[in-house]
């Protein structure tokens, strides 16, 4: 399947920049940023993550930079928790590090400057919630589970 879609995103190479960002079919952005998201294999991931790199800048609602910023915000959250818990590389992400009901939000400070905050849940021991900011993400994908 990912080969399929490496053809298919090669392919794109050769039209214009300038493609519709409205169409009636599914694009590759999309189900390539939840195959990220979802999947614990990180060769896998890491594919993928590569190819939302080389998709259209825009498909619908999907905005490639957005995508892949957030994508790999997940990958950064989810390998940093594995770590901590003895994983090793080359071993599929436990359940115990995984991060789930992302979602975007736009605060306000108190200086009236806007940021984006990530708030999701993980599981560590028992479910935590929490929050970060992310720089230069827009919250224009919103709920991301």
């Amino acid at each position: 399947m990912l080969d399929a879609i490496t053809t298919l995103i090669d392919g794109m190479d050769s039209y214009s920049a300038e493609l519709p960002t409205l169409g009636a079919d599914i694009g590759v952005l999309g189900p390539l940023y939840f195959v990220t998201w979802k999947c614990r294999d990180i060769p896998i991931r890491a594919k993928t993550m590569d190819l939302i790199g080389r998709a259209p800048a825009r498909e619908g609602i999907w905005r490639r930079e957005s995508a892949l910023k957030l994508a790999r915000w997940k990958v950064r959250k989810e390998e940093s928790e594995a770590t901590r818990l003895g994983w090793q590389l080359g071993e599929i992400i436990p359940e115990a590090a995984r991060v789930y009901w992302e979602t975007l939000d736009e605060v306000e400070r108190d200086d009236g400057t806007k940021v984006t905050m990530v708030r999701w849940c993980a599981r560590r021991g028992v479910e935590v919630h929490c929050e970060e900011e992310v720089e230069g993400m827009g919250i224009e994908m919103g709920k991301m589970t």
